[in-house]
């Protein structure tokens, strides 16, 4: 499930994206296009994020290695 999860915080970005484009998304406050901008960014971030983990998790050595340098 781990190694799905970038690209599913992907996918998300890019359908959220979509959908913005063809004017399906509403917000109640601010700008759609800056919100659905600053929504997908942290979506890829996430995603950066989620495929590190995964990477520690496929090590549990390393993972305990990393939290024990903290």
């Amino acid at each position: 499930m781990v190694e799905r999860l970038p690209q599913a915080f992907e996918q998300t970005a890019d359908v959220l994206e979509l959908l913005a484009k063809s004017g399906k998304v509403t917000v109640e406050r601010g700008e759609v296009k800056s919100e659905v901008a600053t929504t997908a960014a942290e979506l890829r971030t996430v995603a950066a994020d989620s495929e590190q983990l995964g990477k520690s998790l496929a090590n549990p050595a390393s993972a305990l290695f990393l939290m024990g340098g903290r």
